[in-house]
């Protein structure tokens, strides 16, 4: 924090960025939330499966029930949990701060950057989610021994992007971008959890309406909300400081007639980029949410769990249906 108030005393020039990187005290705090919550979720989980199998036992064998039912039912409420309460700290965050409904070209983009020391919320949203992502990307490499990288090459690729984006917007001073990129996340990952939570329990009545909330929530946040409020206004402000008609380098009179020579210009560019990248990875998954629901309401066949997106969180690895493990041992 010392250096992000010390990086104030140059703004009128070119802010060096590396100001705003974090601190060695930043990581550690990160990593010792992060083992609390690997932990944390160990016991939860562990608890959580333990109530789900007596509740499964007690209701009977039904159609498409999983063997690891309640272990995965368990792991949805703990992400859920998750889920839900850092979008509320999200939304606490940034409402306030009008970072939800102002204008995203002078909110994200405005120059010069860092845009001024974060105050105590920020910081600690900002740790707390990068404690979050530490600890899924444990869970992550569990599952990589566990099974192996087949089928979660997607889902490696989000992660690393976001990670890298949250690492930009900290190490930037550009909080507002990472902030609302977090929350978005979350709050549509809300939807997801519960379509998981319901189909390893094989809640099949609960699963039609589910799926519409969640299709509505998940393009309203990733496909509408996101490319209009983020990065569309990237654009016209990348935009408007390299068109000479349009010049707007105010923080810069001395700068030349394109801000190729802006200290902002290659990481504002790389996370345009990156968000492109994640905006591609939201398509590839409304498709494949899409798709899958379409057949449920078709009365296809049923849907495992780890076929819909998730966005966050790595799903346990699938095993075979309860009554297909029975007729093999029977065997």
């Amino acid at each position: 924090r010392s250096l992000a108030m010390s990086a104030l005393h140059d703004v009128g020039s070119h802010p060096s960025l590396s100001t705003h990187a974090p601190c060695t005290g930043d990581l550690q705090g990160a990593l010792v939330i992060a083992f609390f919550l690997l932990t944390l979720r160990i016991m939860m989980t562990t608890a959580l499966s333990r109530l789900f199998g007596l509740y499964i036992q007690r209701r009977g064998p039904q159609p498409g029930l999983k063997a690891n039912a309640a272990e995965e039912a368990a792991l949805r409420c703990w992400y859920m949990i998750v889920h839900v309460v850092m979008s509320a700290a999200g939304l606490l965050l940034c409402m306030p701060r009008d970072w939800l409904t102002g204008s995203g070209g002078e909110i994200f983009y405005r120059l010069p950057w860092p845009h001024g020391p974060a105050d105590d919320a920020v910081l600690s949203f900002y740790l707390l989610q990068a404690a979050i992502n530490l600890e899924s990307c444990v869970y992550l490499g569990l599952n990589f021994l566990r099974a192996g990288v087949r089928g979660q090459l997607m889902m490696v690729l989000h992660h690393m992007i976001t990670v890298s984006l949250i690492v930009l917007s900290w190490t930037t001073g550009v909080y507002e971008v990472g902030a609302v990129m977090m929350l978005l996340h979350d709050a549509s990952d809300i939807g997801i959890d519960m379509l998981k939570l319901f189909g390893a329990l094989a809640w099949d009545a609960a699963l039609v309406p589910a799926f519409i909330l969640t299709l509505l929530l998940w393009s309203s946040l990733r496909l509408v909300y996101f490319p209009v409020h983020i990065i569309w206004p990237g654009w016209v402000k990348l935009y408007r400081g390299c068109h000479p008609a349009l010049l707007e380098l105010a923080p810069y009179p001395q700068t030349l007639e394109t801000c190729i020579v802006l200290t902002e210009f290659p990481t504002s560019t790389s996370m345009l980029l990156l968000l492109h990248l994640l905006l591609a990875l939201h398509l590839a998954w409304t498709v494949q949410l899409v798709n899958k629901g379409w057949q449920k309401l078709r009365g296809g066949e049923k849907s495992s769990m780890a076929q819909f997106p998730d966005a966050c969180a790595p799903g346990l690895v699938s095993l075979p249906d309860a009554d297909k493990l029975n007729k093999t041992k029977r065997q």
